[in-house]
């Protein structure tokens, strides 16, 4: 009896051994759920780098410009922003200076995260901060530098992220020396020493010797010298008809006045590329209105270009709008039109939307660059009466 109660537990231990055993049924299985989160978009605020002199002997340019920029930042946060983000300026101080041009570009890479970059105002900063420009693949728009270099350098020219969107000394070489050639048969130069001056004097002597003026010579200077009377005496002695004056207005300001003093009456024809026929120069000599009577002006920007603009500034800040202004404010509307084109805060995307752009702007004309990544605006030509008056004397368009 035992023996079959034992092998009777065995064989249930084996039955209950098997039914617990791996079982051969494959099973259908559910694919794991997809964990993986969609990326998170980027609310934040755009970032756009402004390279500008803020200090120094030239730091109203960068001021001046400001003025622009934030005109132009709050009416674009106002309507909404870009691609629905605040928009933000990041401003960093180049002293129109190349080594603190490349310090103040690389602070910008740097510190911040920027999408683009609008800069440096002077010639020489620009030139020395491009090499950055191309090394960290961030778009930059120069929106008044105009050593031909510039141009030369960018887009086919090498540096396919550096764009200008004002016109050049070679540009406007080209036709401002058709004006001078109008009223003089000799011409002397007053430059800038640096790399925008001698550009521009590199550019206009070509000209004047196909046009038959004679090119007496050129004259360097540093910005921001108390006393001109050394360089105004050498030139005198050449008697020349006219004066082309590579300037801003302060140092155009000293240098008129002691012309005066110095009793050179009839003094010759003045022509200027610069601010000299401006607003910022008209409140440095309004005590004495005969001191800018009759200077004619080739500009990137004019006030009563576009009334809205002028109008909206004095509203704001209660004064008339310097040049830089206008530029500042259209630099920042390049950029964000950009942007927006390309729908993308990404630099490479926005580098791509620059090149395709194509639109006009109130106060460039043209907007729309050519493969040196080089725009092709309108040129302005200015004068001023012995009532400290500003006369726009005729738009040339300098479109290819």
């Amino acid at each position: 009896m035992k023996r079959h109660v034992v092998f009777l537990l065995i064989v249930i231990m084996a039955i209950l051994i098997a039914s617990c055993g791996p079982s051969t049924e494959i099973e259908a299985t559910e694919a794991p759920a997809d964990t993986e989160e969609p990326p998170v978009e980027d609310t934040g605020p755009i970032q756009i780098g402004i390279n500008v002199p803020l200090s120094g002997v030239v730091a109203f340019l960068g001021q001046d410009e400001k003025l622009g920029y934030d005109l132009a930042l709050e009416e674009i946060n106002d309507a909404g922003g870009v691609l629905g983000r605040v928009l933000e300026l990041i401003y960093v101080d180049n002293q129109c200076s190349p080594t603190e041009g490349v310090t103040a570009h690389r602070q910008l890479m740097d510190l911040h995260n920027v999408v683009a970059t609008i800069g440096g105002s002077c010639s020489s900063a620009t030139l020395a901060f491009m090499p950055i420009v191309e090394e960290s693949q961030i778009p930059n728009l120069v929106q008044s530098a105009t050593n031909p270099d510039i141009t030369r350098l960018s887009g086919i020219g090498g540096n396919i992220w550096n764009f200008r969107m004002n016109v050049d000394d070679s540009i406007m070489a080209k036709y401002f020396s058709k004006f001078i050639a109008d009223d003089a048969e000799s011409v002397y130069m007053m430059a800038a020493n640096n790399d925008w001056g001698r550009g521009a004097v590199a550019a206009y002597e070509p000209h004047f010797e196909e046009l038959g003026v004679a090119f007496l010579g050129a004259e360097y200077f540093e910005q921001g010298l108390a006393d001109f009377r050394p360089i105004l005496t050498k030139i005198k002695a050449q008697e020349p008809e006219s004066l082309l004056l590579i300037m801003e207005s302060r140092d155009a300001a000293t240098m008129v006045r002691q012309m005066k003093e110095m009793g050179w009456d009839p003094r010759p024809a003045i022509f200027a590329r610069g601010s000299v026929v401006t607003n910022e120069f008209v409140e440095i000599t309004h005590d004495d209105c005969s001191l800018g009577a009759g200077i004619m002006e080739a500009t990137l920007n004019a006030y009563g270009i576009y009334p809205e603009f002028d109008a909206m500034f004095e509203e704001k800040y209660g004064k008339l709008a310097p040049l830089s202004a206008g530029l500042g404010y259209s630099a920042l509307n390049v950029v964000v039109n950009a942007i927006e084109l390309a729908g993308s805060a990404d630099p490479a995307e926005i580098r791509d939307a620059m090149a395709q752009l194509d639109y006009e702007d109130p106060i460039l004309g043209g907007v729309k660059f050519n493969e040196y990544n080089q725009n092709h605006p309108n040129m302005s030509i200015t004068s001023m009466n012995d009532n400290c008056e500003i006369a726009l004397l005729d738009v040339v368009f300098t479109g290819e």
